[in-house]
């Protein structure tokens, strides 16, 4: 069952969210693949102090959508997103996502999808203090 959390991001130990997305279908995960999205001080010369996430209210169905969606797709076992809701300074955490396959390349692909469909579907309202 697809897991999606959205809170400080602060104390999160990564290796618990590993274990959590272990414990759906285990005999069947061949793989689990991570993406760890961080606020970027240097974009292009220009310089990021802060990031405010305008977080709609229906973010968490967003997140469950998308997760549901890909979590269609063939081997596919789980999926984790654990998104930040702080405004953030430059090299702090925005979003977890952990994705158990049964094979990698199935695995590297939806994460790859979910990373594409939050950016356009999720983040519509970021505010950026230079």
């Amino acid at each position: 069952m697809n897991s999606i959390k959205i809170k400080n991001l602060k104390g999160i130990d990564l290796n618990d969210l590993y274990k959590e997305v272990k414990t759906e279908n285990p005999d069947k995960i061949g793989c689990v693949v991570s993406f760890t999205g961080i606020v970027r001080k240097n974009t292009r010369g220009r310089i990021t102090k802060e990031l405010h996430w305008g977080l709609s209210r229906d973010t968490e169905d967003k997140l469950r959508k998308i997760a549901d969606d890909e979590s269609k797709r063939e081997g596919i076992l789980n999926i984790l997103i654990c998104h930040n809701t702080d405004d953030l300074k430059a090299q702090e955490p925005v979003v977890y996502i952990l994705v158990a396959a049964e094979h990698r390349k199935e695995g590297f692909e939806c994460l790859m999808n979910i990373i594409d469909r939050i950016k356009d579907e999720v983040h519509v309202d970021v505010t950026e203090k230079i």
